[in-house]
């Protein structure tokens, strides 16, 4: 198959039961669309969703690796607080007080 342009339009064969394209028909008419346009609108759109969907998930593990990574360093400076307060509580009790 010849490499056409990402901007050409192709007609394309599709075959739907007869429910589903009297809904997009339907919808069609109530956006003052064609039928060919609402279902390439329908799938443009379903398209960037799962896009924007997977950018989230991204972003949404991210997170998750960034608290995960919080937390420890939150433990880590609980432990840091604790010996410190035993080597000050030493020294005063070395001290007399």
């Amino acid at each position: 198959m010849p490499k056409r342009p990402g901007s050409a339009t192709v007609q394309v064969g599709l075959r739907l039961k007869e429910n589903l394209r009297k809904r997009l028909a339907a919808e069609a008419e109530r956006a003052g669309r064609s039928l060919n346009l609402e279902i390439v609108n329908r799938l443009e759109r379903s398209l960037e969703f799962e896009m924007h969907l997977a950018a989230a998930q991204e972003h949404a593990d991210s997170a998750k690796v960034l608290l995960s990574e919080l937390r420890e360093m939150q433990l880590q400076s609980k432990e840091l607080y604790a010996r410190l307060f035993d080597r000050l509580m030493e020294e005063d009790i070395k001290r007399g007080k």
